[in-house]
This record gives structure tokens, C-alpha cells and sequence, in this order.
């Protein structure tokens, strides 16, 4: 019998597969996500995954060559709306797509050049950049189609619910409020300190803001609302539709590469109306003098640049808030960055940032740190923090790809079981993170049980009592080093060059299972250096004084009272 094969990309379309084996016995499966190989291992299914295509730094070349290609299709593809280029606002969720695409390409490439299927099974999808979307120009005539009837769910008109009551409070808030009203889009970690500083002025009224939903919080007692930019629907004319769409067709006719062109075409038709409607809303609170201020994390992306562009429109002043050490691109946004320290600016301006914009304060996330107590005692715990991207986010070359979180699982696990048995291993995960069910999933194959796994723990405490940190570069590494714990980073040959640790040298990094076992030998029998650490540490983060959250309310102060 000649070789077929399925392709399978989520846990519903594994369940179809099961559920009809004697329709598809002729055909071997291969699961391209965690949750189809979860549930197919479960049932005693015989499969192959992505892993078993991904030989050793096969993605080495994906970020660079993927960043060249942004560049060539923003350079491109220019329209305007209310003079904002829409195709520029895209250029991170583009870089993202193009990675996701190149790494999924790669590996159904290199699974058809090892099976030399005679068929391929691959469910129909709408998903852009997926098999069914690859497979369609790679080798449509060996292609079986398989449609499966979606499951319409009502969480969506939920979760729209929830928005809407929340949007309706914050926006009778800030229209009913004569205080200045400080805009700002980031995690609670980030923004609490500069939100319970800036709050205890009381002519200042914090909104938190996101196209997405997300949580209001209290600040002791005070509010803080949350304000759903989701958009709507302007003043367009069906020429102003026309237009654009004219000249969106113009722009890519000459894109070289007919699969990119087309899959960049259905993601951008579906983001341009989303941008055009919050350009329009954004608007109205811009003329309406509603927002005075805008503060944004460093992230770059869609929702960040659409802002920006419209608060330079109406002269909102805006301001970016470094989240954490810098380890690849980053594109000059914002009328002014608060920068950690002399590093983190030189490479700001390496990106194009204007010297006199980037205003070193410190960490403000990191300021409560400076007056712990610190945790010398001996608990026999050792701490996994996982770094963790989302299948759809993911750059390989630059992330840990599923078969590299494998690899660090079942090192540790050998590792503790052989030489720490006594020491318990405790894993923080993260909430929404699809690979956190790999934990328990890699923790049976190697039949290891001494472990604790969390996700929504108090990270604090994890750390306070941890006798050793492992990390691959996790921010969680920085805070561990504040807790005056030895930090050990599990690299990959390749991957070095992204790993903002390799700078700091009181960081242990191992390679293999053998190298990890040393570094935590090491570690836990090593006394902790506090005054050169704290040296490292400075040199990053400017000062260790607590007093960051200050100086950046000081900046920000300065900027609201001109």
C-alpha cells in the first residue's frame, strides 16, 4: 500500500479522526498541535507529531528571513485612512503571521519530502497560514479535503456582554469627569506601581484601555475603569471602501510569492475594517478632549501604533513603558520611551529611537523588590518557570518550539529523579498558555512524580522559596536575581543570540541534561554573591532604590503640566 497520511490541527479535528478510524484507516496521522497529539496518545492512537520533522535549528534562519519579508510587503503596500498608513499599524501581527506560516511551511515541507505521501488528508479551515492553506499550493493534487460542520458557541456574545457594561461605566466616568484623564494599555504587573502613584493625585483619572477585554481594577479604594476600544463604525462611504481596495490590489500585484500574497490578503481585509472602526472611535474621544495622556507597554503591535498614530494626529502626548530587557526588534513608537537603564537605550536608538525621547526612571514593576527580606534558607525546592508563547505567536529559532519544551521537561525530570530525590521540583506555568497540559503529559512518559505544578500562584512566594531558579529567559529570571537567587538558563545552540542573560555573568546556562545537573549542583551549594549581583542588576535596571515608580511619575507629571 502506497503511504497516505492526515494532518491534524486541533483537539475537534483529532475527535473527528477517532471517531471515524475506519473511514481513515488507510491514512497515518500526524499531529501538528499539542492538544490533537494529547488526545490521540490517550486513545492509543499510533501517530507522528511536528517533532518528529523538526531536526536540530531546521527554524535558524526564520526570524531574520521573515523580518526581510515585513519590511518588503510594508514597504509595499500603502493606503491611508484619515492619514494613517494601515498597512504600517500591521507590521508586528504581519512579522508574526509570516513566522507562524514559514515555521508551519517548513515542517509540511519536510514531511513531504520524508513520506512522499501518495495522499494527504487535511481538514478544511478557514485558519490563515495553516496545512489546509499550505497544502493548497505545495501539492493540491494530492489533497483530500475533509469538511467538518462548525460549532457555533456563545462565549464570544458573552464575553461581548461583559465589555459592553464595562465600557458603558468607564465611559460615563470619563465623560463626566474634569480630571486629566491618563490613558493606559499593559498587564497589571507592569502598570501597577505607576497607576497606584500616579492615582494619588486627585486631579488625575487613570482608564486602563485595550481593543481587547480585560479586568478594571481597585487601586486601594480607588477605581479603575476599564474602556474597550472595540470600535465602531464612522462616517466611510462606499468610495472610501473602493478606494482602498483599489489600491491594496495595485500595491500587491507584483508580491513575488502567490502564497504569502494570497494569505496576507485575507489577514489584512479582515484587520483593516477592525482598524478603520477604532481609528474612528479614538477620534472621537481625541476631539472630544478626552484623552490627555496616553502611556502604552513596549510591545509594539497593532493596537499600540494605531493609538500612537492618532494621539500624534490630535497632539496627545504618548508615552512607552519598557516591560523588559531587550532581546530582538523593536520599532520607534511613542513621543517618549521610560527606558530601565544605558542598555536598554543603546539599543533603543540602534532601532531608530531619537536619544532625547528615551528617559531612563529604573524598573517601576521592580521597585517593591528592593525592601523584601531576602529568603537564605534552605528549602529543598527547586523552581521551573516556563517560557511561554502560544503556538500562533511563536517565532522558531526564537522561542522554545513544543519539542524544545519537551527536551528541558524530560532533562529536569531525569534529572531530579537521579540526582536530587529529595528536592522538590515546583513548574510555574501560565494562564492560557496551550502547552501548559504538557507538564503533567511529559511528567508520565518519564514516570516522574515529585513535582508541583502551578499557574496562577503567587510568584513571590515561589521564588522566596526556591533554592535554585531554572529558566529559559523568562523576565522571571530578573526577579529571581532580586531575590537573591542563583538563576540557571537551559539554552539551545542557535538561540543564544536572543537570550539577554548570556550577559550576565552569574548566570549558569546548560545545554543538555548532563550540563543541567552540574549547574544545580552548583548552585544550591554555592553562597550567593549579594553585592555583585546587585552590580549585574544596575547595570540594567539603573538604580536598585526603589524609587523608579517616582521618577517616572516626576516625567510624566512634567508632561501633563505643559
Amino acid at each position: 500500500m502506497k503511504n497516505k497520511i492526515i494532518l491534524i490541527e486541533n483537539r475537534e479535528q483529532a475527535e473527528y479522526y477517532i471517531n471515524n478510524a475506519d473511514k481513515f484507516r488507510n491514512f497515518f496521522p500526524t499531529a501538528l498541535v499539542f492538544e490533537a497529539e494529547e488526545l490521540l496518545s490517550r486513545k492509543g492512537v499510533i501517530f507522528k507529531t511536528d517533532e518528529d520533522y523538526e531536526a536540530d535549528r531546521i527554524f535558524d534562519n526564520v526570524y531574520n528571513s521573515c523580518l526581510k519579508k515585513t519590511e518588503i510587503i510594508i514597504d509595499k503596500v500603502k493606503f491611508y485612512y484619515k492619514k494613517i498608513n494601515l498597512a504600517h499599524l500591521l507590521y508586528a501581527d504581519i512579522f508574526r503571521f509570516l513566522a507562524y506560516f514559514e515555521r508551519n511551511r517548513i515542517v509540511i515541507e519536510e514531511i513531504l519530502r520524508v513520506e512522499s505521501p501518495e495522499e494527504i488528508a487535511v481538514f478544511e479551515s478557514d485558519k490563515i497560514g495553516g496545512a489546509f492553506d499550505i497544502l493548497k499550493f505545495l501539492s493540491e493534487d494530492k489533497i483530500r479535503v475533509i469538511k467538518l460542520e462548525k460549532d457555533e458557541k456563545n462565549e464570544k456574545n458573552i464575553n461581548y456582554l461583559a465589555g459592553a457594561v464595562q465600557k458603558i461605566a468607564a465611559k460615563n466616568i470619563v465623560n463626566f469627569s474634569n480630571k486629566k484623564k491618563i490613558f493606559f494599555s499593559g498587564s497589571r504587573t507592569l502598570f501597577e506601581p505607576l497607576v497606584s502613584e500616579l492615582i494619588k493625585n486627585k486631579n488625575n483619572l487613570l482608564v486602563r484601555s485595550h481593543m481587547n477585554l480585560q479586568k478594571s481594577w481597585f487601586s486601594g479604594k480607588k477605581y479603575i475603569p476599564f474602556y474597550q476600544l472595540s470600535g465602531f463604525s464612522g462616517k466611510r462611504t462606499n468610495k472610501d471602501i473602493e478606494d482602498i481596495e483599489r489600491n491594496f490590489a495595485v500595491n500587491f500585484s507584483d508580491l513575488e510569492n502567490k502564497i504569502i500574497k494570497n494569505i496576507i490578503w485575507k489577514m489584512l481585509n479582515e484587520k483593516f475594517n477592525l482598524a478603520m472602526n477604532i481609528i474612528d472611535e479614538l477620534e472621537c474621544l481625541a476631539m472630544k478632549r478626552k484623552i490627555d495622556l496616553f502611556i502604552l507597554d513596549d510591545g509594539a503591535d497593532f493596537f499600540q501604533k494605531l493609538v500612537i498614530n492618532v494621539c500624534n494626529i490630535y497632539g496627545i502626548p504618548s508615552i512607552i513603558l519598557q516591560h523588559g530587557l531587550i532581546s530582538g526588534e523593536a520599532k520607534s513608537i511613542g513621543d517618549y520611551v521610560l527606558a530601565f537603564g544605558e542598555k536598554s537605550k543603546e539599543k533603543y536608538i540602534k532601532f531608530g529611537f531619537n536619544p532625547d525621547e528615551i528617559i531612563i526612571v529604573g524598573a517601576p514593576q521592580y521597585d517593591s523588590f528592593c525592601f523584601r527580606d531576602k529568603n537564605t534558607n534552605r528549602n529543598k525546592k527547586i523552581l521551573y518557570v516556563v517560557d511561554a508563547v502560544n503556538n500562533e505567536e511563536l517565532i522558531a529559532g526564537h522561542h522554545l518550539t513544543k519539542k524544545c519544551q519537551k527536551e528541558i521537561l524530560k532533562s529536569l525530570f531525569r534529572v531530579m529523579k537521579k540526582d536530587f530525590p529529595d528536592y522538590g521540583l515546583v513548574i510555574k506555568g501560565r494562564k492560557n498558555w496551550d502547552l501548559n497540559g504538557l507538564i503533567d503529559y511529559v511528567a508520565k512518559e518519564e514516570k516522574f512524580t515529585n513535582y508541583s505544578f502551578f499557574i496562577d500562584a503567587d510568584k513571590d512566594e515561589l521564588l522566596s522559596s526556591a533554592d535554585a531558579v531554572i529558566i529559559h529567559y523568562t523576565t522571571m529570571g530578573i526577579e529571581a536575581m532580586l531575590f537573591g537567587k542563583p538563576v540557571i538558563s537551559y539554552e539551545f545552540r542557535g538561540m543564544e543570540k536572543w537570550n539577554v542573560f548570556s550577559r550576565m555573568k552569574n548566570v549558569k546556562f546548560a545545554y543538555n541534561e548532563k550540563e543541567l545537573g552540574e549547574a544545580i549542583k552548583r548552585s544550591i551549594n554555592e553562597k550567593q554573591d549579594g553585592e555583585k549581583i546587585r552590580k549585574i542588576l544596575e547595570s540594567e535596571l539603573y538604580k536598585l532604590d526603589g524609587k523608579s515608580t517616582k521618577r517616572a511619575v516626576s516625567f510624566i507629571n512634567g508632561i501633563l503640566s505643559k
